[in-house]
């Protein structure tokens, strides 16, 4: 049986890496932020993938 989760954590961006700026603040900055020193996994993302893995053997 296939499973499938449909995941739009709010802090996250492209690659569910998490943002904390406003709208506003994005929109007002030269880059994406995609690969900047700090860059992380946004937490509810992060929880999402990890819990598609333990079942994906199941």
């Amino acid at each position: 049986m296939t499973h499938i989760t449909f995941s739009f954590p709010p802090n996250a961006n492209h690659v569910f890496k998490e943002d904390l700026r406003t709208l506003a603040e994005i929109a007002a900055s030269p880059g994406s932020g995609f690969n900047e020193p700090g860059t992380r996994l946004d937490p509810e993302s992060l929880e999402t993938i990890l819990t598609g893995l333990s079942h994906a053997g199941a």
